[in-house]
């Protein structure tokens, strides 16, 4: 594996970032951008010695943009409602527990790496928060749109080159590669630049149905719908090549919904989902039980690993069921008080994880008062992107029924991925999935106010620059 960055070169890139801060500090969009691509490149970039990572001097350089946007009154202050108090509930109990004392000590049990509760805060809670308000928020133009789409489609680019040169085994700079090493744990996966085959197959995931939706714009240049239309078509063989069954299943699942529901780009995924039809069908026995034994997507033991993660999960809830265990703890559970689902399965599997189901590691670590608040927030938001996306169905809505549709993807792989893995770490895949899911519903509550596109505030501004509520 690649080496992390030299403090020179560390020092290098913080400074281009601070410095890149002041020119963004008057668009708060463009500075949530730059912190996208950031965050993206994060765990390939490791950086020691310095005070903060680049990612989140980017993330809250994002944030006091937005806030000086609104200072300067060049921004309405947002609206909050219930999802945002819950929001602040929610953040609010995890400082708590962060701050409480505990048996345990916040570290993965198996390495000895301390996983500061802070930490999973800011890229478990805070980021995907944020990027919900400044999207409903901030995002009001189509300039706007397009450049987060865009940006999205570029680094899933970049996530599939990656995949592919990991699988043929080549180095990749800044990038960690295990596709040679026998000692991994990962088995030739692709993981990526996130290190990780499961994120690595979700942000691809998004960024195929987000590069189908441009590439149906008949108002994108010829070229930049063929750009879209490559990304979509390597995204498959990147998603591919992660060898992971949870991102192949969240893939076919975003087909089905595009197919059934993706009203002018239907075809796009249409024609995937048939070419992955015919290639299933001419490679059935890899489903098969002896198939799946012999090639790289047999997992019987991950499987194992996740029933027993789940019979600790639901030991530790019946022990300390409303405070829980306390954030990041649960490493630790899963080692002193490790749990066996069933006599057929081993002892030992699953043993010293992290939690490997989302809401069942909420509910160990911070009790059924968590898990409820989590849940209010996670059921409101799921439910504002619903009423958006059908209203934006509506005949004569203004609202972009195709963005809507995107939105709703990303939202539905990111829930089925939480089910084998705690979406805590994601902090890239948080980010996007609730940014398009704020843009969404912030297009939606203005076109219950306005029905067609209005000029900017100033003059002289191109048809592309205007505010818009939705783009048909």
């Amino acid at each position: 594996m690649n080496g992390g960055l030299g403090p020179g070169v560390s020092i290098i890139i913080v400074s281009c970032c601070v410095a890149l801060g002041f020119l963004l500090v008057s668009n708060p969009v463009a500075a949530v951008l730059v912190m996208l691509v950031v965050e993206f490149f994060r765990a390939a970039t490791p950086t020691t010695g310095l005070p903060a990572e680049p990612f989140v001097i980017a993330f809250f350089g994002a944030i006091g943009s937005a806030v000086l946007a609104a200072f300067r009154r060049s921004r309405g202050m947002p609206q909050l409602g219930v999802v945002e108090l819950a929001m602040g509930l929610y953040i609010a109990w995890n400082i708590t527990s962060a701050i409480a004392p505990h048996e345990f000590p916040s570290a993965d049990s198996l390495t000895g790496v301390a996983m500061p509760p802070w930490r999973l805060i800011l890229t478990g809670i805070l980021v995907p928060f944020t990027m919900y308000i400044i999207g409903r928020w901030m995002f009001d133009r189509k300039s706007s749109v397009d450049g987060l789409l865009w940006i999205i489609v570029g680094l899933t680019g970049i996530s599939v080159i990656v995949s592919i040169l990991q699988i043929l085994g080549l180095s990749v700079p800044f990038v960690p590669t295990y596709s040679n090493d026998p000692s991994t744990t990962w088995d030739s996966r692709a993981v990526g630049v996130f290190n990780q085959p499961v994120v690595n197959g979700l942000v691809m995931t998004i960024g195929f149905a987000a590069a189908i939706y441009l590439a149906s714009q008949r108002g994108n240049a010829q070229w930049k719908r063929l750009i879209a239309y490559i990304v979509a078509a390597s995204s498959v063989c990147g998603i591919y090549v992660t060898y992971t069954r949870i991102a192949w299943i969240t893939f076919g699942v975003a087909l089905l919904m595009g197919v059934i529901l993706g009203r002018g780009m239907r075809r796009g995924f249409a024609v995937v989902l048939v070419g992955v039809a015919v290639v299933l069908a001419a490679n059935w026995t890899i489903s098969s039980s002896d198939g799946r034994a012999a090639s790289r997507i047999s997992s019987e033991s991950e499987i194992h690993d996740r029933l027993n993660g789940a019979a600790t999960s639901l030991w530790a809830i019946q022990e300390r069921p409303l405070l829980g265990w306390g954030i990041g703890r649960f490493s630790q559970v899963n080692t002193y008080h490790h749990q066996q689902w069933s006599q057929d399965i081993n002892w030992v599997r699953g043993y010293g994880y992290t939690s490997h189901e989302n809401e069942l590691g909420i509910a160990a670590e911070l009790g059924l008062i968590g898990l409820a608040l989590w849940l209010t927030i996670l059921t409101l938001v799921v439910r504002r992107l619903i009423t958006a996306y059908r209203a934006a169905r509506h005949p004569g809505n203004a609202a972009d029924p195709g963005l809507a549709l995107v939105a709703v993807i990303a939202m539905t792989t990111w829930c089925a991925t939480g089910v084998t893995n705690s979406m805590t770490f994601y902090d890239f895949a948080n980010g996007i999935t609730f940014l398009l899911v704020g843009v969404v519903v912030g297009q939606h509550e203005r076109s219950r106010h306005v029905s067609r596109i209005e000029p900017g505030p100033t003059t002289g501004e191109t048809p592309d620059e205007t505010r818009f509520v939705g783009v048909r």
